[in-house]
């Protein structure tokens, strides 16, 4: 079957296209979506699959997403922060502080701390306006103190309330941060030069032509787990041969993941989320965070 995007795929991808073919840009590929495609579909004499392909796009002047969106796309429905949500441990049931936005950049590693100063040094009037909207004359103060030093705790302590939660003035801040097209764009410039630099390069070293589907495993590894370590690596290439079956190298990754959790004494939900998430890559299909995903929807 042909890469496509099809019934089940979500997100920004899904809107955009939608909003191409003018159908309610809802990120949801419903009945309504796949009406539109097999429109499309029949007016250029094609199987009506109901699904968005590289060779329906050319014939339609719509626009075909990159491996790259396509990966980005899937990971950032598995994150499910989008591009406008801050949660905290509460939520994700790990320790990386308030996490936000389309990979999930997090404040524990800095990550959530270097988006905010490159926004407020591209965009400062914008930025400041947004602060002061959300946390007034001290509350900015004290925001944008957390921005800077070396203390990656700092906005965690900031945003989060006793329960691990994020706190009403900082979510509000966040989402309608994230509204702005402007700063979406970041997002995706930093998933692309943080992640998708890395995901790129180790799917390369582990496949001579890496298939989408195996760029949306290193990905989502990326993201998640940091990359793969240059030993696993080694180890992996090391271990395959002329005989391998196809999927074999891809199932090394996951089992890879499992060892480095388990020894690690991850809790048991992070460890289900983190396995969910790559076997449903691998395979195709699987369980995560309780919805049945069907990965080939997302175009990879």
């Amino acid at each position: 079957m042909e890469v496509g995007i099809g019934s089940s795929a979500r997100g920004f991808l899904v809107a955009g296209l939608q909003g191409e073919m003018g159908v309610k840009a809802d990120g949801i590929y419903g009945p309504m979506t796949v009406a539109a495609v097999r429109a499309l579909q029949d007016k250029f004499k094609m199987q009506r699959t109901g699904r968005i392909t590289q060779g329906l796009c050319a014939v339609a002047g719509l626009t075909w997403p990159s491996v790259f969106l396509r990966c980005l796309n899937l990971t950032s429905q598995f994150e499910g922060t989008g591009y406008d949500r801050a949660v905290g441990p509460a939520d994700t049931g790990d320790s990386a502080g308030v996490t936000f936005g389309i990979v999930g950049f997090t404040s524990y590693n800095g990550e959530l701390q270097r988006l905010l100063r490159i926004y407020a040094g591209s965009n400062p009037m914008t930025f400041e306006a947004e602060v002061g909207r959300a946390f007034g004359a001290g509350g900015g103060a004290a925001f944008r103190a957390t921005l800077e030093g070396g203390d990656n705790k700092a906005l965690g302590a900031f945003g989060l309330d006793s329960g691990g939660r994020v706190k009403g003035a900082v979510a509000l801040f966040f989402q309608r941060l994230g509204g702005m097209l402007t700063f979406q764009a970041l997002q995706v410039h930093e998933a692309r030069r943080r992640y998708w630099l890395l995901a790129d390069g180790q799917a390369r070293q582990l496949w001579a032509d890496p298939t989408p589907r195996e760029f949306a495993l290193m990905f989502d590894v990326a993201v998640q787990n940091g990359g793969l370590k240059e030993l696993e690596i080694s180890d992996f290439l090391a271990a395959s041969d002329e005989h391998d079956v196809v999927g074999e190298m891809a199932w090394r990754v996951v089992k890879a993941l499992h060892v480095r959790l388990t020894k690690k004494r991850r809790p048991a939900g992070i460890i289900n989320d983190c396995l969910g998430r790559k076997r449903a890559i691998v395979a195709g299909h699987g369980m995560v965070h309780g919805r049945e995903w069907w990965v080939d929807s997302f175009g990879v």
